[in-house]
């Protein structure tokens, strides 16, 4: 069964990880996540909360190591009721902070590509 399952987990990428900093009791943060999920052969994690906007915590998590687990970490906003619901102010925040939103080049990880980053 090990072997099913490493196999699965070879090149997936975790869409819902809800690491600490939270208003609830959570295991780990987004780096020791990280480091959990390349240590399972995973290509990338995406960071979420529905209290805040997850991308700020990958950015200072930056500067503290988290690029060295090797996989891709992505944060976002969720926009439910916590943060507003659906807001258009904070999604045009997101995209116009473009360094909170890009991933680290990985050429390896082969992602679809921004067309914005053409202009």
């Amino acid at each position: 069964m090990s072997d099913v399952l490493d196999r699965l987990l070879d090149g997936a990428v975790d869409l819902h990880v809800h690491p600490y900093p939270s208003p609830f009791p959570r295991r780990m943060d987004a780096a020791e996540a990280a480091q959990r999920a390349a240590d399972a052969g995973m290509r990338a994690i995406v960071v979420k909360s529905h209290h805040h906007d997850t991308s700020t915590d990958v950015a200072a998590l930056r500067a503290h190591g988290i690029d060295a687990a090797g996989i891709d970490v992505f944060g976002g906003i969720a926009l439910n009721t916590q943060v507003g619901g659906l807001n258009p102010h904070a999604v045009n925040i997101r995209r116009a902070d473009r360094r909170l939103c890009k991933r680290r080049g990985n050429a390896q990880a082969g992602s679809a590509r921004d067309p914005e980053d053409d202009r």
